[in-house]
């Protein structure tokens, strides 16, 4: 004989009486708290990036001045051999100026300069100012307003203190034939001596002087199809 199936007992008001109340207060309170957080995170935030959007104004307004004030430093007459470049590129998204010391006897070697750059690492608003060896000559943080009126002084002593260091290497610079020497042995200046001295010897105007004889064959029959000297080319 089959029991009899049992009802799944009806859930209604009475099932727990409270229940609800305390529920809906539970959930008011949670509620009501998690909106206080919502709108502190909310202000916090928006208090952030005011932060940040304000010292990256300072950033670009300090490198701006710097930029304006070596324009001038940028003329100072240096003679014939020398002269100053001011250049101003990108680095990792900011400005980067730089104050390059020219040589005309070799203009395409930069050995001294004046380098300024800007990150906003650990949210510091660094503007630093260096020279080509890496020696640092002055460092701002401009997270706060007060770092900026430093810097007229700053740039000041470090604009000072490059011009000293250049100015023995532009009074006394390395000769022409010196920087001439030292390109050679960048560039393998063996192989150039050599050539020079048998173009040299060799006298080009004479009959049985053996020119061209290296580029050419006596037989067809030593040639060798590229396959069989290895991988073809591709």
């Amino acid at each position: 004989m089959t029991p009899p199936r049992r009802l799944a007992p009806r859930l209604t008001a009475d099932t727990a009486p409270g229940v609800d109340e305390s529920l809906g207060s539970t959930a008011e309170t949670f509620a009501g708290r998690m909106q206080r957080r919502l709108k502190e995170q909310e202000l916090k935030d928006l208090e952030s990036r005011k932060s940040v959007q304000a010292r990256h104004t300072l950033m670009l307004q300090a490198m701006t001045t710097i930029r304006k004030a070596l324009v001038g430093t940028s003329r100072i007459n240096l003679g014939e051999r020398f002269s100053f470049d001011l250049e101003v590129n990108d680095w990792e998204g900011w400005p980067r100026v730089e104050l390059n010391l020219v040589d005309a006897c070799a203009p395409t070697r930069i050995e001294h300069a004046l380098i300024i750059t800007a990150n906003d690492r650990k949210n510091l608003g660094t503007v630093q100012i260096s020279t080509k060896s890496g020696e640092t000559l002055a460092r701002l943080h401009l997270e706060q307003q007060s770092e900026m009126e430093k810097l007229p002084l700053v740039l000041k002593k470090a604009v000072r203190h490059f011009l000293d260091l250049i100015s023995g290497y532009i009074l006394n610079p390395p000769s022409a034939q010196e920087l001439l020497e030292e390109q050679s042995k960048s560039l393998g200046s063996t192989d150039f001596d050599c050539l020079d001295k048998e173009l040299g010897e060799a006298d080009l105007f004479h009959e049985d002087a053996p020119i061209g004889d290296r580029n050419t064959v006596d037989n067809l029959e030593d040639l060798a199809p590229l396959e069989s000297l290895g991988s073809p080319l591709k």
